[in-house]
């Protein structure tokens, strides 16, 4: 079986102040600073816009729980 390297980035913001545009170039600066680029197989941004992480349950972030499903 060919074992495939996924790499997940995920943002979420729950008010236009906030900016995934800053949260994804942190994940890729953390990334690159892990040596984990490059060498992938796929690469997903994954991003959950006006969504509030303290009043809404994670199976109600949608891209939250597409990364989960990921990883299972």
């Amino acid at each position: 079986m060919n074992e495939k390297n996924l790499t997940v980035k995920y943002g979420r913001v729950s008010s236009a102040a906030q900016s995934l545009v800053l949260q994804l170039s942190a994940a890729k600066r953390y990334l690159e600073a892990q040596g984990l680029t490059g060498n992938e197989d796929f690469v997903i941004e994954l991003c959950d816009h006006d969504v509030s992480a303290t009043k809404l349950k994670m199976k109600e972030r949608p891209k939250l729980m597409e990364l989960i499903g990921h990883c299972v």
